[in-house]
């Protein structure tokens, strides 16, 4: 295989990886939104909101990781060109 047809295959992988990463963006944001709608609902029920605000921290974390892997991905795209 010449360095072209390799080269092509490398990007088109990365992209794969890119859609895989937006997805789970994507994902990720959803079950934050949800999350902020039970913790909005419990306090306006009077219900300790502890345990529902400890998941969503732990939800933006994994998002803000999540976004990290995407930025690397579509800055290895932008190198690759």
């Amino acid at each position: 295989m010449n360095n072209a047809a390799s080269s092509a295959i490398d990007r088109e992988i990365v992209l794969q990886h890119l859609e895989l990463a937006n997805k789970h963006v994507a994902e990720g944001q959803k079950r934050i939104d949800a999350q902020l709608a039970l913790v909005a609902r419990l306090a306006r029920d009077g219900h300790d909101t502890a345990q529902a605000q400890s998941l969503l921290r732990q939800f933006e974390e994994t998002l803000a990781l999540q976004l990290e892997t995407r930025d690397r991905i579509v800055q290895e795209l932008g190198e690759s060109r």
